[in-house]
């Protein structure tokens, strides 16, 4: 498999920067619980593009929720921003059983 982890970031160090893990594994249809995680200059703002029905995530905490769907590969675009500027990652959530979970 071939996992995609790009990340884009600006010149502005105070700019919020997205960390690994960008591979996250789940069992389908199990509760599903992760933080993005971000350092920079607080506050954030988060959003996701393409997260799989039952997953949402918190604009105010970078937490993303729900249940795992089902067996599959989903590439997940985060995008965090704060007062100086924005940074987008993707992350791959992996369902199934041929990842090792994430702690």
């Amino acid at each position: 498999m071939n996992y995609d982890t790009d990340t884009y970031t600006t010149d502005d160090p105070n700019a919020p920067q997205i960390h690994p893990p960008f591979i996250l594994g789940s069992y389908p249809e199990s509760p599903f619980l992760y933080g993005v995680p971000v350092t920079g200059p607080a506050p954030y703002i988060f959003s996701a593009e393409n997260l799989p029905e039952g997953l949402t995530i918190a604009s105010d905490t970078g937490i993303i929720t729900g249940t795992t769907p089902a067996e599959g590969s989903y590439p997940l675009k985060v995008i965090v921003s704060n007062n100086s500027g924005s940074t987008k990652a993707t992350l791959t959530l992996v369902s199934g059983a041929t990842l090792a979970l994430t702690p």
